[in-house]
């Protein structure tokens, strides 16, 4: 039986394969990619919950920094508010004097004084009266209107939250809120940005209405 020739091109002896298994132990294979971002044994599961978490932390970071700069801004949730003071004025727009003893009157969209307070909204933002633009005057005749509207309603609640009722401008910061005869919550702030123009302010800068 003749041989098979045992050099290849250029005189090069081939190599003999004994075996299958000597066959594989002796080839190449290409080596694994590398992973970047984990380590071994490392649950990638859980780096992705770490993600978020400094996410959430940061997030909630910003929102209290931006509580402590303007309380205005932001509903405080039940547990938080403290007793309902009941309301059962009648209120008109206000004028020059308004702001002495008895009278209740809209000063603007998200302000209106009470015997000798000024109450602030919570939650909301609306339109200066000062305006800069016809638009912006718009808009603050609307949002005044609105809110005089909803408070000759009927009586309503308002609630401080505890421990933070004013603003730097000494204004008694009110969530406010009317119970309706189904039993369910009519709120100030919900109502307003619907009909009044109003914008749900959570703190910062309040943007333009021009």
């Amino acid at each position: 039986m003749t041989k098979g020739n045992r050099f290849g091109p250029g005189g090069r002896r081939k190599r003999a394969w004994r075996s299958g298994a000597d066959y594989r132990r002796r080839r190449k294979t290409p080596p694994r990619p590398a992973r970047f971002g984990k380590r071994s044994g490392q649950n990638p599961g859980r780096s992705n919950r770490g993600g978020w978490l400094t996410a959430a932390l940061a997030l909630g970071l910003v929102l209290a920094a931006a509580f402590y700069e303007d309380p205005a801004s932001f509903g405080a949730p039940g547990f938080m508010l403290g007793d309902a003071e009941r309301v059962t004025a009648g209120f008109a727009k206000c004028g020059r004097g308004d702001w002495t003893g008895g009278t209740a009157c809209v000063s603007d969209g998200d302000t209106f004084r009470l015997a000798g307070r000024r109450i602030r909204v919570v939650g909301i933002d609306t339109a200066e009266k000062d305006a800069r633009c016809p638009a912006e005057a718009m808009l603050a005749n609307r949002s005044t209107e609105a809110l005089l509207t909803w408070l000759n309603r009927g009586p309503f609640d308002m609630r401080a939250k505890v421990g933070e009722d004013r603003d730097k401008y000494g204004r008694d910061l009110r969530t406010i809120s009317r119970t309706l005869p189904d039993g369910s919550t009519d709120w100030l702030a919900d109502y307003m940005i619907e009909q009044g123009g109003a914008r749900r302010y959570l703190g910062g800068w309040r943007g333009d209405w021009c």
